[in-house]
């Protein structure tokens, strides 16, 4: 392959532009280690590994481009401020990428991908979509080798169906978008798959996490956060135990006023709640689930706005753990009586071809481990257990996921005095 997979600065997620607004300002000076994980089994990354190197050297010829550049200045919010101002699109302008971030790229004795990368946080921070994004591309390329017609004509045919169930939902009111960037069969398929819906169901597709596909195709580029601006602060001088509640009102005070969608989970639902109280809760916009289970989540942030005097449907709900379009329909179904949602869909609509279930994330933060506890146990994130059990210490960490139905019905009660109007239901 001579040209470059990823051809543009902007085909990153939404959040990373919108965090990197947070990080200029509040964190300049951490260094971040970052780590492939691979959650799936038997999957043999050696064939690809001479070309992710060449993929990996072309990353470093990436500029800005005039069209993005303009595309940035002119990008507004929805009470019409500028998303960036001429500082920041000036540190993008200078954004490059250096292979000598790139610490390990090797294949262990398993076949597994040990690919690590380090340097300082502003700078780093866009190689984990695209190298997400590279890998998947050559693993499929590799994989279907002379059924890869075969192969994209799969995903485009289960895109389809799901076009089809949106269609026959026939509910304006189902909001959803492309959240596939990192696990896309390829760009040439992401960007199709986007074209699609756009065309076919412009009124419940509402735009996609990719700034350049979002760009091309005049649609709204969606995201605010990740966990790693909770992971990467974990490595600050801030105490471990303050890191949420500083890293959200740095993010007030860097956005002045203009929160978005926030994520609960970096240390457990029940302590994003017990740090956020009313401010928080009174100034985001939204909320966005990305552990456990989605139905207990939903009442959990239910009852919690409420006990604050808060109408639940002034708040988006985002569900975006691991979704098709069946389940983001039943959500909406038995949710919509109660709450304003919508759904970020990534590799059900992207992807769907046995997937490859891989994560790049934070490893250490100035040479300090770092951790996500997540709602579920089985996302948890880190290399050091000490620090893992130090972390649910400060946080006095649980999940709602522990919980009988009775148990958690309970506690609902007992906490925020609130009834389960429905039964609860398993998707």
């Amino acid at each position: 392959m001579n040209e470059s997979i990823i051809k543009n600065i902007t085909y990153v997620d939404f959040y990373k532009f919108n965090m990197l607004k947070v990080i200029y300002k509040c964190y300049p000076n951490i260094i971040t280690k970052w780590k492939h994980y691979t959650r799936s089994k038997g999957i043999d990354y050696e064939p690809i590994l001479p070309e992710l190197k060449k993929q990996i050297e072309m990353l470093e010829d990436l500029r800005l481009s005039n069209e993005e550049y303009d595309y940035l200045k002119n990008l507004k919010t929805s009470f019409d401020y500028n998303f960036y101002d001429k500082s920041f699109l000036q540190r993008i302008s200078n954004l490059r990428f250096n292979k000598n971030n790139i610490t390990k790229l090797d294949i262990g004795k398993d076949g597994n991908l040990e690919l690590e990368f380090e340097g300082l946080w502003s700078d780093v921070t866009f190689l984990e979509i695209y190298l997400m994004l590279i890998v998947n591309d050559l693993y499929y390329q590799n994989k279907y080798n002379k059924d890869y017609k075969s192969a994209e004509n799969e995903v485009i045919k289960k895109l389809k169906m799901s076009i089809e169930k949106v269609k026959k939902y026939n509910d304006e009111t189902f909001k959803y978008a492309d959240f596939g960037t990192r696990r896309a069969f390829s760009p040439e398929i992401l960007e199709e798959t986007i074209r699609m819906q756009a065309e076919e169901v412009p009124e419940n597709f509402v735009g996609t996490s990719n700034v350049y596909l979002a760009m091309k195709y005049d649609l709204k580029p969606i995201g605010t956060m990740a966990h790693e601006m909770f992971m990467a602060t974990q490595g600050s001088d801030i105490a471990v135990r303050n890191v949420q509640k500083q890293v959200l009102h740095d993010w007030l005070i860097s956005w002045e006023g203009l929160f978005g969608t926030l994520l609960t989970d970096t240390f457990g639902t029940l302590s994003f709640l017990e740090d956020s109280k009313l401010l928080y809760l009174k100034v985001a916009d939204g909320f966005r689930h990305d552990s456990s289970d989605p139905i207990r989540w939903g009442w959990l942030m239910y009852a919690s706005l409420l006990k604050n005097g808060i109408d639940p449907k002034t708040k988006t709900m985002v569900f975006s753990d691991s979704l098709n379009m069946d389940k983001a329909i039943t959500l909406h179904s038995y949710f919509k009586d109660y709450l304003k949602m919508s759904f970020g869909i990534g590799t059900a609509l992207t992807g769907d071809v046995e997937p490859i279930n891989h994560v790049i994330k934070i490893s250490e933060s100035n040479g300090y481990p770092v951790a996500k506890l997540s709602d579920d146990y089985h996302k948890t994130l880190s290399n050091e257990e000490n620090f893992l059990n130090y972390l649910k210490g400060q946080y006095k960490y649980r999940s709602f996921s522990t919980f009988s139905d009775e148990e958690f019905t309970q506690f609902l009660k007992d906490k925020y005095n609130f009834k389960l109007p429905k039964k609860l239901i398993k998707l």
